[in-house]
């Protein structure tokens, strides 16, 4: 089919350079394949359904800005998409390998160490590729900090209420934690006791960590190229499902565990795109539930 019109002249328009030439073409013109890309993008191809409507008055500036943008965030999808299968790949081959191996918890903040490490890089990678003035776009940014995390310290509080009411509704009706306390944590029943403390600092070390890849790299690209309805709670779920994935090296039960409070995390960055706020709440949440109330054993 041929695509190309002709103007009250006979001259035959080829391209989004050539229509702009005569700008009362621009108004009842829509190119569905650019067959001339303009100057500096000759060797793409741009498809039928990424070619915009031009607007009367456009320009050829806004064109070439338009479709550059459109290339630039297709390639960041193929790289994010490349970076999500390829680790999930390992993670695989690293799980069947190792899952005799994590018996207690300083294996489990070893395990999760060496795979949060495996993890940034390619994420710094994928940062590196998205170029100039990306910190803020990965919520790496210090703007109004002391407020965001005042929230995020208010918002924390009912889950922590929560996480109490859970434990105690566990004792009273499961069989095999009745025989717990209410606060059974380690730092509860050993508070100076210097291996749990340096235990407590590698896992608050490496909280801003999972917060940027889950919430930063992770919910963050996904909020950008989702589209359509509730675009915003299919990145939270989608990201947040990745996360609580990534724990199951440890078990199911701290996978599912790990999931309810990751939605709030996820909504609390979608709000305030803050990793230090999240990362926060992470801190205050995590230390309370696994170092102050404690979990039964074997979760």
């Amino acid at each position: 089919m041929n695509l190309s019109r002709m103007n009250d002249a006979g001259t035959r328009f080829r391209s989004i350079s050539d229509c702009l030439v005569d700008r009362s073409e621009v108004s009842r013109f829509l190119v569905p394949i650019v067959a001339r890309p303009p100057s500096g993008l000759c060797c793409l191809k741009w498809s039928a359904h990424l070619a915009p409507t031009l607007p009367a008055g456009a320009t050829h500036t806004e064109v070439t800005r338009n479709l550059a943008q459109i290339t630039k965030t297709r390639e960041l999808m193929g790289h994010f998409l490349i970076c999500i299968i390829v680790n999930l790949c390992l993670y695989a081959i690293v799980v069947h390998f190792s899952r005799n191996l994590v018996h207690d918890l300083d294996i489990s903040i070893l395990m999760s160490a060496c795979l949060l490490l495996v993890l940034l890089l390619s994420s710094v990678w994928l940062m590196l590729k998205r170029g100039p003035g990306c910190l803020e776009f990965y919520g790496l940014t210090l703007a109004k900090w002391p407020t965001a995390v005042r929230n995020a310290a208010a918002y924390s509080l009912p889950i922590l209420a929560l996480i109490v009411l859970s434990k105690w509704i566990a004792i009273q009706v499961l069989p095999n934690v009745d025989h717990h306390v209410l606060f059974s944590g380690r730092l509860s029943q050993y508070p100076l006791q210097s291996h749990y403390l340096l235990q407590l600092a590698i896992y608050v070390t490496l909280i801003p960590v999972q917060e940027f890849i889950a919430r930063g790299v992770i919910q963050g690209s996904l909020q950008e190229f989702l589209t359509g309805r509730r675009c915003t709670l299919k990145a939270i779920l989608i990201s947040n499902l990745l996360f609580s994935t990534f724990h199951l090296f440890v078990s199911p039960y701290f996978a599912l565990a790990s999931f309810l409070p990751g939605m709030f995390w996820g909504w609390l960055y979608s709000r305030q795109r803050s990793l230090i706020a999240v990362s926060a709440s992470h801190t205050l949440i995590g230390i309370w539930a696994l170092y102050l109330v404690g979990t039964p054993a074997g979760l």
